[in-house]
Formats: structure tokens, C-alpha cells, sequence
């Protein structure tokens, strides 16, 4: 079977199974603090805590400070860690992504190295199989257009700092954009809004349905600065209307929770 540990590592209810030999780490970033820790480092030791003794981890690219702990932990155990670079693109010869985004190549590289390692141990998968699945794979809420009363509009569930810095980096190349964001209590909001925002750029911010949830009051007394930008939605139809009025390109971020509450409302998708 394949297992996708949770918050951590750790205290996650995967290490119980007695043969994790083949191990992938994506991108590690601060996230979860509450549980995990305030530093990289200390959230990267929860994380490294699925290595055991023989086995073999790929790795995306890590800050520093990540990277030296799984390295410390590999070397401790005994487990071959090997660090991979983003696949190529598609049009260096590169696999095609069914997934968008830049940073879906550091996690198809540890995917395809995982196969692999698989395969090599005795699994029914060919490369034409590994091909096969980096392009029909598909993942609501990442870089997904749908549309809300025949109107544009881009979700993604980016919900911590590195999450939001990657889709700015994704979006940097559209003039002006509108958010409308929903964003729980226990995040960091308002790193996630540095990360995030350019100047020029509007946002909305509305409650993530049953979840206490960061207020536009409490943002703006943390970012006094987005006086005049930022508006409070109480109603998430209306907060849609307003969103995808003609403008700027318009986002919905800031909680896998929020897309969830979304989706359903918006217009069926169309056949390919």
C-alpha cells in the first residue's frame, strides 16, 4: 500500500506500519506550528521521523535548515537519502503535468523517484504507467479554473506563507488581481497576506464556514497598512458576486476548507 503520513511524522499513525522502505519528502515548509513547532527545523524532525533503518527517502529541494536535519536523521538511521531536482518541462523534453504550477514539478520528481523504487522492488509499474499518471493526475483547488455564474475565476487552497508565496510567484506575471479569502484562526494570517499580496491588489475576506476563522478587523490591526484595500464579506454568495465582478484576474485562497464550502456552489464543469 501507499500511506501519506499527516500533519508530522512522528506521532503519525503511519510510522506504526512495520515496513516504510521507499519514503518521499515534498517541499517542508512552516506550517502546523501548533503541533509541530515554531522553527524548521523543529517541524523537519517531526517530518524525518518516518525514516527507519534501510530505507530509501527522495526528497524535493529544502530550505538549509530542513535539508541538514533530514540529512542528520538519515545519516543516524542508516537511510539512503536522495535529493532530486524539479522535473524538466514539458517542453525540454520534460514529462507533462496534469497538475498546474511550477512547484508540481518538485513534487512530480519525487513521485516518479518513488515509482521507481517501487518498481525496482518488484511492483507492476512501467514508465509508460508513471507517464500515464503525472498527466491524468488532478487535484481540485490548485490552480483550478472554474467559473460562478459564467464568470472566471482561479481556487487554490493555498493556506500557510509558502503556499502563498508560491502562488504569488505563479500569478506574478497578471497586472492587478482581487482575493477573496477565508483563512482559520490557528494560521498565520498575517505572514500568509505578506506573502500573498502585491501592491495594487484588493481582497475580500470572508469566514471559513464552521471554523473560527480570522476577521478582516483582526487583519487589518495586524497590517494597519491594508486600510482601503481590504473588505469584509459575511455572506459567501455575495462575497462570489463581488469577486468576480469585471476587474483584476480573481483568486479564491487561503483554506482547503473554504474551496470545499465553494465548489459546489459553482457552475458545473464542461466536458473537455
Amino acid at each position: 500500500m501507499i500511506l501519506e503520513v499527516g500533519l508530522g511524522g512522528r506521532l503519525d499513525a503511519t510510522t506504526a506500519h512495520p515496513q516504510r522502505s521507499v519514503l518521499g519528502f515534498g517541499s517542508i515548509g512552516l506550517d502546523h506550528r501548533e503541533h509541530l513547532g515554531d522553527s524548521l527545523a523543529a517541524i523537519a524532525a517531526e517530518k524525518a521521523a518516518v525514516m527507519s533503518p534501510g530505507s530509501l527517502a527522495f526528497s524535493a529541494p529544502q530550505q538549509p535548515e530542513v535539508a541538514a536535519v533530514l540529512n542528520a536523521e538519515a545519516q543516524r538511521l542508516d537511510c539512503e537519502l536522495r535529493w532530486l531536482e524539479p522535473l524538466a518541462p514539458a517542453q525540454a523534453s520534460g514529462p507533462r503535468l496534469g497538475l498546474a504550477g511550477a512547484w508540481q514539478r518538485s513534487n512530480g520528481a519525487v513521485a516518479q523517484a518513488m515509482a521507481q523504487a517501487l518498481a525496482l522492488r518488484g511492483w507492476p509499474i512501467d514508465a509508460a504507467a508513471i507517464a500515464r499518471g503525472l498527466a491524468a493526475a488532478r487535484w481540485p483547488g490548485r490552480l483550478e479554473r472554474r467559473r460562478w455564474r459564467g464568470r472566471e475565476l482561479l481556487l487554490d487552497g493555498a493556506h500557510n506563507p509558502p503556499a502563498a508565496l508560491a502562488l504569488r510567484q505563479e500569478l506574478d506575471h497578471r497586472q492587478g488581481r482581487r482575493w477573496l479569502l477565508g483563512i482559520q484562526r490557528h494560521k498565520q494570517a498575517p505572514e500568509l497576506l505578506d506573502a500573498l499580496l502585491a501592491p495594487g491588489d484588493v481582497l475580500g475576506v470572508v469566514a471559513v464556514p464552521e471554523h473560527r476563522s480570522w476577521t478582516a478587523a483582526e487583519l487589518l490591526a495586524e497590517r494597519p497598512g491594508l486600510a482601503g484595500r481590504l473588505q469584509a464579506w459575511s455572506e459567501l454568495e455575495a462575497a462570489l458576486d463581488w469577486l468576480t465582478a469585471p476587474g483584476p484576474l480573481p483568486v479564491l485562497t487561503g483554506s482547503l476548507h473554504l474551496l470545499g464550502a465553494v465548489i459546489p456552489l459553482l457552475d458545473a464543469e464542461q466536458a473537455s
